[in-house]
């Protein structure tokens, strides 16, 4: 068993690893992620803008602006990555259809 720091709770191997996985996603594209790779990730995943939005807590129309920037603030795609159970293979895939 591992344990949290803060309430000293025990956590299995599986959180662990799903924490491990999320790192190595987010590091992998941090900074890489524009709006159109992060359409092409949600078409992917099968996701509706509205399914997104509403797991982000806002609406189909903020959602949709994200989809057209630029640059996505690394604090909103890690969330929007959190919220498709997205893995490092959709990431890989989306890159290889974007270039």
């Amino acid at each position: 068993m591992f344990f949290r720091l803060r309430n000293i709770q025990p956590v299995g191997i599986s959180y662990i690893y799903r924490i491990c996985v999320h790192v190595l996603i987010f590091t992998k594209i941090s900074g890489m992620i524009t709006g159109e790779k992060l359409r092409l990730l949600r078409l992917l995943k099968g996701f509706k803008q509205k399914n997104v939005a509403d797991k982000l807590g806002i609406t189909q129309q903020a959602y949709s602006k994200l989809e057209k920037r630029t640059v996505i603030n690394d604090s909103i795609l890690e969330k929007i990555i959190t919220s498709m159970n997205c893995t490092t293979e959709d990431i890989d895939a989306i890159n290889r259809l974007a270039s």
